[in-house]
């Protein structure tokens, strides 16, 4: 991991080489590539509303949902949600960023907002993840899609209320309208091959 940019202007620039996030992106990321992301820029994840644990199932709050360091772009997370070949939109999510059931999370809903200042990003295709299964001591693979770009933004987790705004967590698929009355989570068969619906989110911004 190197820079190829200057991001000493940028709210978590001088976060982009420590140790945690080194390890954290390093991780998730092949190949891990720098860049800046302006302000007023809309990113979209994944986002669960129970986590089951040894203990039992916990339930998340919507501001758990939008600290987290991990999201994707607009189109990106379109062409995951709207062109899978998967069940449902929640098993597309998982397929394609690489959520380990092991790790407890639901995949029910989505989280998306809006940047409100600059911030330093590693970017690049997400790695393969191999963890133990829920109640197993049984190890599986997770593999992420090969052509969707999964962003890491440092310090995200502790500074998403400093450094975004309209954060909204929805359900999967209950709440998916553009509000122009056509609900885009289309039955398979009815979906033209290799189509992206972009009716979740309206104008790309």
């Amino acid at each position: 991991m190197r820079l190829t940019i200057d991001h000493a202007f940028t709210a978590n620039g001088k976060l982009m080489l420590s140790e945690q996030v080194r390890n954290e992106v390093l991780s998730g990321i092949n190949d891990p590539s720098d860049a800046i992301i302006p302000a007023e820029t809309s990113l979209y994840r994944m986002a669960h509303r129970f986590i089951e644990k040894a203990a039992g199932r916990i339930e998340l709050r919507d501001e758990q949902a939008c600290a987290s360091p991990w999201w994707s772009t607009y189109y990106d997370f379109n062409k995951v949600t709207w062109a899978s070949s998967e069940q449902s939109q929640s098993e597309a999510g998982r397929a394609a960023f690489a959520i380990h059931r092991g790790w407890g999370g639901d995949c029910s809903r989505y989280a998306s907002i809006v940047t409100t200042t600059d911030l330093s990003v590693w970017y690049g295709l997400g790695r393969a993840v191999e963890w133990t299964d829920l109640g197993s001591p049984q190890m599986s693979f997770q593999t992420a899609s090969d052509d969707i770009l999964q962003i890491y933004i440092p310090g995200m987790k502790d500074n998403a209320l400093k450094w975004s705004r309209w954060r909204r967590v929805i359900a999967f698929p209950d709440a998916l309208s553009n509000g122009r009355g056509f609900q885009g989570d289309l039955p398979r068969g009815l979906r033209p091959p290799g189509s992206t619906q972009l009716s979740l989110f309206g104008e790309a911004s």
